[in-house]
């Protein structure tokens, strides 16, 4: 998946040719991935049996932007992301297990503001991109798992704003 797959999508395309010239029939494929030896590297890499569902659930963030010099007119986006990446990071929840193996956390992949360059209005909308690893669950499993994470994590990002400012001074788009 690395550089966009390229080295995958480039076997893929040379694949036939090499059947052809060598007289092959391909039955199956082995995906080796990221699976490694976790101790002291004795053990290599592995082969295992079996399959696992990659989700890459994605939270798109809405805020309403403010100039910086008066911040508490609007909601950054990206504070309310960041929440949700520091939430669902590692998060026990969407971590889901094979029958012998402990899974693999979640884990942010990507986030950013929507702004296309430099300005001093805070971000208007903001999005977290997680990789998701299942083994038994279905992705609406998984993804309503993910909603309420997201959903927690806005509301204690916003609980925490609020707090800061005291009773009663809370601007409107924390609302």
């Amino acid at each position: 998946e690395e550089n966009n797959s390229a080295g995958a999508r480039r076997a893929a395309q040379a694949l036939p040719t090499i059947a052809d010239e060598c007289q092959l029939e391909f039955a199956a494929a082995i995906n080796l991935d990221a699976i490694a030896d976790d101790g002291d590297g004795s053990k290599g890499r592995i082969i295992a049996l079996g399959t696992v569902g990659k989700l890459l659930p994605t939270a798109y963030v809405v805020g309403v932007p403010a100039h910086s010099g008066f911040p508490l007119n609007g909601l950054n986006a990206a504070t309310l992301a960041a929440a949700i990446a520091t939430r669902v990071e590692w998060a026990p929840e969407l971590t889901d297990q094979s029958r012998s193996e402990p899974g693999t956390p979640a884990s942010l992949l990507s986030i950013r503001d929507g702004k296309a360059g430099y300005d001093v209005t805070t971000p208007a909308s903001a999005y977290a991109s997680f990789n998701v690893l299942s083994y038994r669950r279905t992705p609406g499993e998984v993804f309503d798992r993910f909603e309420q994470l997201c959903a927690q994590a806005a509301s204690t990002c916003l609980g925490a704003l609020k707090q800061r400012l005291g009773p009663g001074n809370e601007p409107a788009a924390i609302d």
